[in-house]
């Protein structure tokens, strides 16, 4: 796509940024309908753009993956919200470089413990054969022939070592070489990924601080300010409407509830996605989270002790629970929340997957 063409995202742009991140792909007008034979159900708006997220169920929910529309009023900006989702969700696997550089060091290690060892073995085979020849050669001297035979072919299996031992010599110095580009690599991943972690920093501080002078704005015009949590309460209503059936909001009413005080500061300091938390949390609220088995439903323990007790809040003997909130995805989220005698649910905090605190 030219970049000046109106309304369109620059592609080659985007490619180029998204380089080891997500594949991009420019699909004409005319391979539409051989798209849409090919992968059923799945929809690409024309002019538009969409992300399909790998792992996912291929269905055409726009909330799984996300649908742009064109033509675009800021094709910049469009472009800039796509790099910089994909960003965030692949920022996870940047954080695991340190350990990889240690694995590679180890592996050295061990690679150069086992060539020592080989190098060892043949020098004490070529000790021993320098012996042979050298016995050899004395029963040459005493006219035997036998033995001088023996002393040739033993001198012609020492040259063959001797040329092994070359040849494993090179081998380890190659091996130490490419672990030292591979070591540098993963030195300028780890780098990268703070770069992109303090861009993201930076995005959120601007974001934040055109809220706070959105929010200044309608208090001076006199309009009606809705907090972030009755946002996140019609959220949890919306979804509720949407995604069950007449017979099923029926049958599974929405109870009212309650937000920890830090429980939406956690779906931010886990960089969870906020409508997947909201629809973990209507499933709960609801009662519909047991019956659904991937969100593994279960209680809290004290301790990770298979035996240990089930935990409850000392103040109002509230139970603990847990859900998934992802799968199968790296630093998966869960929602942990308190369910109180009779029946309130207390959202508590939204956590990755290796994290069992809750807050009382």
């Amino acid at each position: 796509v030219p970049r000046d063409a109106p309304g369109q995202i620059d592609i080659r742009l985007l490619s180029k940024e998204l380089a080891g991140f997500a594949h991009v792909v420019l699909v004409d007008r005319a391979a539409l309908p051989i798209l849409a034979r090919e992968i059923g159900n799945l929809s690409v708006p024309s002019a538009g753009a969409r992300l399909w997220w790998p792992g996912l169920s291929l269905d055409d929910d726009s909330r799984s993956h996300p649908v742009y529309r064109g033509p675009f009023d800021s094709p910049a900006a469009t472009g800039e919200g796509v790099r910089q989702l994909i960003l965030e969700v692949s920022r996870d696997r940047w954080r695991e470089p340190t350990r990889l550089v240690a694995f590679g060091q180890a592996l050295r290690e061990a690679r150069d413990a086992a060539g020592k060892a080989a190098a060892e073995r043949v020098t004490a085979e070529i000790a021993r054969l320098r012996d042979e020849a050298r016995s050899a050669r004395e029963a040459e001297r005493n006219d035997d022939s036998d033995s001088a035979r023996a002393a040739a072919q033993t001198e012609k299996h020492l040259e063959a070592m001797t040329r092994d031992l070359a040849e494993m010599r090179d081998d380890l110095e190659r091996q130490r070489a490419t672990a030292s580009e591979a070591e540098q690599q993963w030195l300028e991943a780890e780098s990268k990924a703070e770069r992109l972690e303090i861009e993201n920093r930076a995005l959120q501080g601007r974001l934040e601080g055109a809220l706070a002078q959105v929010r200044e704005e309608r208090e001076r015009t006199g309009e009606v300010v809705e907090s972030d949590e009755d946002a996140f309460r019609r959220e949890v209503v919306r979804s509720w409407e949407e995604r069950l059936t007449p017979d099923d909001r029926e049958s599974h009413p929405l109870a009212d509830f309650d937000l920890h005080a830090d429980f939406l500061t956690s779906i931010d300091a886990a960089r969870a996605e906020r409508s997947k938390v909201v629809d973990a949390a209507m499933e709960v609220v609801c009662g519909r989270a047991k019956d659904i088995q991937g969100r593994e439903l279960h209680r809290m323990r004290v301790s990770s002790g298979g035996n240990s007790s089930f935990r409850e809040r000392a103040s109002d003997k509230a139970a603990a629970w847990r859900c998934n909130i992802q799968s199968k995805a790296a630093s998966a989220r869960r929602l942990h929340f308190w369910a109180c005698p009779g029946g309130r649910i207390e959202l508590a905090c939204v956590v990755i997957h290796d994290d069992f605190s809750i807050p009382d």
